[in-house]
Parts: structure tokens; sequence; C-alpha cells
């Protein structure tokens, strides 16, 4: 099944430890879930590294291993292939807050 992820679900799984974690822990083995992001979410995430670390009380070296598993399951889409869509996107969820929760 492919799920397109955001910035919110890994931010989850450091800071949490609980659903979203386990989902990324048990998909590393199982490899149940194809996780898709878009190109951005690098770098999103890389410009909120400081703040993951404070945050989550973990070390940088910690967060960049979590962040390492976490990056051999996610599948990332350029800018090129979804950019024709982003109109029709805006159009049906004007406020992208709808989302998918997974077991």
């Amino acid at each position: 099944m492919k799920v397109v992820l955001d910035y919110n679900v890994v931010f989850s799984a450091l800071y949490n430890r609980g659903a979203a974690q386990e989902l990324f822990v048990k998909n590393h083995i199982l490899r149940t879930f194809e996780f898709l992001v878009p190109d951005y979410f690098w770098e999103e995430l890389k410009r909120l590294h400081t703040k993951l670390v404070k945050i989550t009380r973990l070390s940088h070296e910690e967060v960049e291993f979590l962040l390492e598993k976490i990056g051999e399951q996610i599948i990332t889409i350029d800018r090129d292939v979804y950019e024709e869509f982003l109109e029709e996107a805006k159009r049906i969820c004007p406020i992208p807050r709808t989302f998918l929760m997974l077991p």
C-alpha cells in the first residue's frame, strides 16, 4: 500500500515513540507500506533538525540514526511528477487537514 507522509508523522515517531514509531519499526521488517514524500520533505526535516534534537531530547546521532532508518523506507517524489496536479489538489482540499489514520 502506498502512503503519503508528511513531516508530522515522522516527528511523532521521534517524539512520542508510540504508534507512529511502531509503524516504522514494523514496516522496516515487513515492508507493508511504500511511504512517499514530496521532494521538499527532506529540506523541511533538515531545516528543523535542531528543533527535533531539542524537543525529542535525543542526541544528534540518535536523530540521525532514526531518520536514516525511516528514510530507507521512503520514496521521494520529484516536484515535476506532481506539479501539474497541484491546482486540482488545492481545489479538492483547500485546507489539507484531512488525513488517514493508520492502525
